[in-house]
Formats: structure tokens, sequence, C-alpha cells
């Protein structure tokens, strides 16, 4: 009832013809089919009530998509800062991911070439017992 209300109210505010077609379209027509399902589940609830083996539990999960309504307050200018945060922390992501493979991959060449030369010699000590194999090797490095 809720959603059919705002939707009403945005209607009268801005004109059908604006709802549907204006600047915000996608949104509108979003929140449409968010409330038309939240009608259809309200309607097969109450007509399978009777019914406790009905599965008329597959629509809930469209109540989930109405946490995407969330994405719409991020846009407003207190917001604004966090958006950015959000951006350079998914960027820092992507550059810490390329820097441990930069620094992986020397050490795994590294590993490979201390398991090769002092891999033959780990029964006699001296430190050699740590390049057995390569794992061993690579987080001995």
């Amino acid at each position: 009832v809720i959603f059919f209300l705002e939707m009403g109210l945005k209607m009268l505010l801005s004109g059908p013809r604006s709802y549907f077609v204006g600047e915000e379209k996608w949104w509108n027509l979003f929140e449409a089919a968010l409330a038309i399902s939240s009608l259809v589940d309200f309607l097969l609830e109450v007509v399978f009530r009777s019914d406790q083996n009905a599965s008329v539990s597959v629509l809930r999960i469209v109540r989930l998509v109405r946490i995407t309504r969330l994405i719409r307050v991020a846009r407003l200018a207190i917001f604004s800062d966090l958006v950015v945060m959000i951006k350079g922390s998914l960027g820092g992501v992507k550059t810490l991911f390329w820097a441990t493979i930069l620094i992986c991959l020397p050490l795994y060449g590294f590993a490979i070439f201390f398991r090769l030369i002092l891999g033959p010699y780990y029964e006699e000590g001296w430190g050699a017992e740590h390049f057995v194999n390569v794992q061993t090797s690579f987080f001995t490095l």
C-alpha cells in the first residue's frame, strides 16, 4: 500500500507523463514493477492462505530487490564523499592486486631457482631443508 501511495504522490506532483518519460523514468518503472509484484505477492498469499504446501514464497525473493532502492539515496549530495571513498577503495584494491602480482612473480622465480640449486642438498642441512619443494621455498623467501 505504501509503495502505491508513493507512486501516486509522485505522479500527482510531477505528472504521469513526466513520471514515465522524464529524467528518472527507469527508476520510476522499477518502482512500479516492485509495487505490482508486491501486490501480486499479497494476492497470492491471500488466495493460498489455507493451503500450507503452496509455494507462494517465490515472489518473496522479489522483496529483496527492494533493497536496490537504497542506491537512489547514494545519489544525494550528502553522500558524495562516501561515493568518492568507495570508488577510491575499489581503485586501491585493483592497485593492490597488481602490486601483489608484481611481488609474487619474481619470488616464485627465485623459489624455483633455489629449489633447483639447494633442493637436492636438503639432507645435508645448512638451511637447504627449507628448499625441499617450491611451496616451502616460496614461503621461506
